[in-house]
């Protein structure tokens, strides 16, 4: 059987059920669904309204089944709403709409998409955040705050793509922050596909800036065999002024104080070491 627990009188309608200035609760003790012909006629709930001045909750006491099931099964012509609407209308209320706690393993939301449509959805009309992940604890393993997977073969879209879309907007569509000493940009290009691909249409700015001052024999850039040897690294070097240094395979090339370029087999020490290059004006 269904137990209602309904400490206030109240009355209905063959409508609607009004709930008025009372703790609701609903306790599910039956191996079934609680519906309008699991309840009596003098306690139905139905769908038009139920008016809770004090909240509603439902205890789930039986090992099996859902605590809560909403089910529809009506085609579009049927329909004008969603499923279930949430709407918590008071701009002054700071408390969250929707809040979920699972201490268990599995997860906090499931979605099953097998529709063509959206599995989520979100229309901000704020200025605030759209979307946080607070990763509170050190993750395991192979685990992440945020992956995003797919073992099939796409072929029309990306797999992820952000677009801002606006052209008045002036602050980059992606930036990463990370104040540790790992990589902040990763890739691990395993297919036969480029790593990295840049399409510069604006004939007016840089496609790539660099913004570091590295310590003396350090790198702006480098690029290296798999094995860790260099091919051309550009490097600072306090030998010559602080100025950059290009090892290009087994030669190092540097602009000399005169304007000159010079070049030598080994790490230059001094600002007119090596050889100039040709005959330069």
């Amino acid at each position: 059987m269904a137990i209602i627990n309904i400490p206030v009188t109240y009355t209905t309608t063959a409508t609607a059920a009004n709930l008025n200035d009372c703790n609701t609760t609903i306790y599910n003790e039956f191996n079934g669904n609680i519906d309008n012909d699991n309840i009596s006629a003098s306690a139905e709930i139905a769908p038009t309204k139920l008016d809770l001045a004090n909240g509603f909750a439902i205890v789930q006491t039986k090992t099996t089944g859902n605590a809560l099931t909403v089910t529809r099964d009506l085609a579009a012509a049927s329909t004008n709403s969603p499923v279930v609407q949430i709407t918590q209308d008071n701009s002054g209320d700071d408390q969250h709409v929707v809040s979920i706690q699972n201490d268990g393993t599995g997860h906090g939301i499931h979605v099953d998409q097998n529709g063509n449509g959206d599995a989520i959805r979100i229309e901000n009309d704020g200025t605030s955040f759209g979307v946080i992940i607070n990763q509170n604890v050190v993750l395991a393993s192979t685990k992440y705050a945020l992956k995003v997977y797919s073992n099939a073969a796409q072929t029309n879209s990306e797999l992820v793509q952000i677009h801002l879309d606006n052209a008045s907007s002036s602050t980059p569509a992606l930036h990463v922050r990370n104040d540790g000493t790992g990589y902040s940009l990763s890739l691990d290009q395993d297919g036969a596909g480029t790593a990295l691909y840049i399409d510069s249409a604006d004939t007016t700015k840089q496609t790539v800036i660099i913004h570091s001052t590295p310590t003396n024999g350090m790198s702006w850039l480098l690029i290296e065999d798999t094995d860790g040897t260099d091919r051309i690294n550009l490097f600072r070097s306090t030998d010559i002024d602080g100025r950059a240094v290009m090892r290009l395979g087994a030669g190092y090339l540097w602009v000399d104080a005169t304007g000159d370029l010079r070049i030598k087999s080994s790490v230059p020490t001094s600002d007119t070491d090596g050889v100039v290059v040709g005959t330069q004006s």
